[in-house]
């Protein structure tokens, strides 16, 4: 099984007999899909299956290359990928990372599960270019949500 193929359709069953598939959703893929789905991936490593996805495809903030490998991760050779209807077949869970509510509309399969991550864009935020903050406050706020989903993973596991 090719565990990263999103023409793959999720089956969107609670009891997954396969890893979770979780697809993190953002309007650009500057930011913060790239930490999302660097950070799912290490995170949980054996527990779920990650992709991230933006409505436009944006080149990779210098700043977010800076500030991932800071905490240990190399995103340099993060694939962006523009959202599509497969990809969200494909995920169990869509994670929108937009703080504006509406900013993306991502299609949600029936049977999935939508949650919104109120995460700013960091480039919106910064004071000019070589203003990390943003994206320290962000990298931050990512790597925390995704280990307590992590965490709340392995908790339903121990009753199966």
């Amino acid at each position: 099984m090719n565990q990263h193929n999103p023409k793959l359709k999720g089956d969107h069953n609670p009891n997954f007999r396969r890893l979770p598939r979780i697809l993190f959703v953002s309007e650009c893929t500057g930011s913060r899909t790239a930490m999302a789905e660097s950070y799912g991936r290490k995170l949980g490593e054996g527990l779920i299956d990650v992709l991230a996805a933006g409505a436009e495809l944006t080149a990779l903030d210098p700043r977010t290359i800076e500030v991932m490998r800071e905490d240990g991760i190399d995103v340099r050779d993060y694939t962006a990928r523009v959202f599509s209807r497969d990809l969200a077949e494909w995920a169990d869970i869509i994670v929108v990372l937009c703080a504006t509510p509406g900013k993306v509309h991502p299609y949600i399969p029936e049977g999935a599960v939508r949650k919104d991550w109120p995460i700013r864009n960091p480039a919106r935020q910064a004071k000019n270019d070589t203003d990390k903050a943003p994206f320290v406050k962000a990298r931050d706020d990512i790597k925390r949500r995704i280990q307590q989903l992590v965490n709340a993973i392995k908790l339903s596991r121990l009753g199966q």
